[in-house]
């Protein structure tokens, strides 16, 4: 179950919005996984701090199921909106979620799926330089807490969709925006002539990305 949400959209000749807007009771996007001096150790231990985020998942190729532990192959393309690592710059974390129940080449995760049989989840980001870097914690001590990732403009295909975020009055409001097709063979090529199935999923201070709504369906309308 995720919180009480509203999706909106438009579109023109070249470029389609989002308007995402849900309720959140707290606003979390100072840290995220900083990292924290532990004055005993004199080392930085890594943080439990999470931030806020929010996730659009479109079709690509095979099945979407708005499920992510489905034993389906198949691959979807993901923005990502988080509070502390994307917002300040303007930007969501572009990527793909690749399945299947082969191991794939190169880095991957096994989970069992809902049918008990394991699946593989791929999850990596689009083409180019991503908006957020894990960095190391410095040797010595430079402050009793400090962030955890470099946040940087991103390039490529990875800088595909911009994204901007304001909390107030109990609710997050996100507005994403990418073109149609952007020419990318890792990123969903919208044609309004067609429908597509997509999902939100909701991340207050988690990383749960297995929460997520039912299958939605985007459609155009005529202009």
């Amino acid at each position: 179950k995720i919180a009480k949400t509203t999706i909106k959209a438009i579109y023109n000749d070249t470029h389609i919005v989002f308007l995402v807007v849900w309720d959140d009771a707290t606003r979390n996007d100072t840290f995220h996984k900083p990292w924290a001096w532990n004055a005993q150790k004199k080392v930085y231990d890594q943080g439990e701090e999470q931030e806020d985020a929010m996730a659009l998942a479109f079709e690509h190729t095979g099945p979407f199921t708005a499920d992510m532990l489905s034993p389906v192959d198949a691959l979807w393309d993901l923005w990502t909106w988080k509070a502390t690592r994307t917002n300040p710059v303007g930007y969501a974390l572009d990527k793909t979620h690749r399945y299947s129940a082969a191991k794939p080449t190169g880095k991957a995760k096994q989970f069992p799926s809902r049918s008990g049989k394991p699946i593989w989840i791929q999850r990596p980001d689009d083409a180019g330089e991503s908006v957020a870097k894990a960095i190391d914690p410095p040797t010595t001590h430079s402050g009793d807490k400090l962030p955890g990732y470099l946040i940087r403009r991103p390039s490529g295909s990875a800088a595909d969709v911009r994204a901007k975020g304001l909390w107030a009055k109990g609710r997050w409001t996100v507005e994403l925006s990418r073109k149609l097709n952007t020419g990318h063979p890792d990123d969903t090529a919208f044609n309004p002539t067609r429908s597509y199935a997509m999902a939100v999923s909701l991340q207050d201070q988690t990383g749960d990305m297995d929460k997520a709504s039912p299958v939605l369906r985007l459609s155009f309308d005529k202009k």
